[in-house]
């Protein structure tokens, strides 16, 4: 079983993702859009080998793209069954920097 731990801004992200979904489509988008988000946060947790590394950083620390490049998971593979997440970013938003999010 995975073992994924979240950031409090990670948390927070997946909040305001929810609050989002829900003001502009219905409950059903939401959550289709919100299993999605969580589905792949699991598969990330079950597969070392994802993630693109981030330059300057850790090999740990990694960005993986999904839903069709609407979003950027930012974590830190931790062993090869666990990962921290630190953000969970809209990926058409103002582009974060790397090394504010992992410190």
């Amino acid at each position: 079983m995975p073992i994924i731990d979240y950031s409090a801004k990670a948390q927070s992200d997946l909040d305001e993702i929810t609050n989002y979904y829900l003001r502009v489509t219905d409950e059903e988008t939401t959550v289709k859009v919100m299993t999605a988000i969580l589905n792949e946060i699991t598969y990330l947790a079950d597969s070392p080998m994802l993630g693109k590394r981030i330059a300057n950083e850790a090999p740990q620390y990694r960005v993986w793209i999904i839903l069709k490049d609407r979003f950027k998971i930012y974590f830190e593979r931790i062993a090869p069954d666990h990962i921290r997440v630190f953000r969970v970013y809209g990926a058409r938003r103002k582009p974060l920097n790397p090394q504010e999010v992992f410190k």
